[in-house]
């Protein structure tokens, strides 16, 4: 978790050519408040920007390109509170 954070000017490119199994995240943030995901982007991952159990954290100006199953991806926990 944490608070306060940006994540700026990333982009998170998967080790894997297309067509072969994907890895798992671009860019995950988990426990966040009020973090910012600024001007990044992925690719070839299952997930491209991954938002879980956070408050007032989002993504903007950000990109996600060849993902398996999400682009944005924003999560409750594993009990069921959500992300807002």
């Amino acid at each position: 978790g944490g608070r306060n954070n940006t994540i700026k000017d990333c982009y998170a490119t998967g080790v894997n050519s297309p067509g072969d199994l994907p890895n798992v995240w671009g860019i995950a943030v988990e426990g966040q408040e009020g973090t910012m995901i600024i001007n990044c982007g992925a690719e070839r991952y299952n997930l491209g920007i991954f938002i879980n159990y956070s408050v007032d954290t989002f993504a903007v100006n950000s990109s996600v390109k060849d993902s398996t199953y999400v682009g944005l991806s924003v999560s409750p926990d594993i009990e069921g509170n959500p992300s807002i």
